[in-house]
């Protein structure tokens, strides 16, 4: 069973010999702790290219206009904002038999294609190419009157909701993850108190760790749809 933020707290202290019966425990504080498990949060997400916890699939926040770009803050998942959204995986344009998956393009790509795709030479028509740029996502042509007020369905991965004094038994959202975070922690927490062997050694595990989560995660994406998916 997944660890609650004071348990984990409690093991990173115990493991750096700074537990609750050491009186010299000021240098690893509640605080610094909970920072440093939340870093780890955001490496995971930042570092495997799938977290299946934290994924999401938006098709009630963004509509079709006019426009070339389309923030972030416009998303949500299951219509709760509290997460920030980490990166965008695909994105569908809806409207019954006439829905389309968008092609993704790098964004060097996207720049070199569409170096003024607002400008009136371009015609309107159906969203069709897509690309990330920063905390938006871009999409061309320019949707055409005719092909207003559709569904954006956007796919994609949240950050993990932070950890914080007010959530002391609130579990992390990323499964399985808990022996991560604590690596982690534990090796900020001894190269705060200068123990370059150990916080090595526990980087190394860490970095293991991450490297097993990600080819598992590689694995599972496999299965749901990609090398091993049958051709419709």
């Amino acid at each position: 069973m997944a660890l609650g933020c004071s348990d984990l707290i409690a093991e990173v202290k115990e493991l750096v010999g700074r537990g609750t019966n050491v009186v010299d425990s000021n240098l690893i504080t509640n605080d610094r702790v909970m920072q440093w498990l939340n870093q780890a949060q955001e490496i995971i997400v930042e570092e495997c290219a799938d977290v299946p916890s934290l994924k999401f699939k938006n098709i009630t926040s963004v509509d079709t206009t006019q426009k070339l770009s389309y923030p972030f803050s416009d998303l949500t998942s299951s219509d709760w904002t509290a997460p920030e959204v980490a990166y965008i995986a695909d994105v569908f344009y809806l409207n019954g038999t006439d829905s389309v998956k968008l092609n993704y393009v790098f964004t060097d790509e996207f720049d070199v294609e569409f170096p003024d795709p607002t400008h009136s030479d371009f015609a309107f028509d159906k969203p069709h190419w897509w690309t990330q740029r920063n905390k938006t996502i871009e999409i061309v042509p320019l949707c055409a009157t005719a092909y207003h007020n559709k569904t954006l369905r956007i796919d994609g991965i949240f950050y993990a909701k932070d950890f914080s004094s007010t959530t002391a038994t609130r579990v992390s959202d990323i499964t399985r993850a808990d022996e991560w975070l604590v690596y982690f922690s534990v090796a900020q927490a001894f190269a705060a108190i200068g123990d370059k062997p150990q916080e090595d050694s526990y980087t190394a595990k860490f970095n293991q760790w991450q490297e097993t989560y990600k080819n598992k995660q590689t694995r599972l994406h496999m299965w749901e749809g990609n090398l091993y998916s049958d051709d419709l």
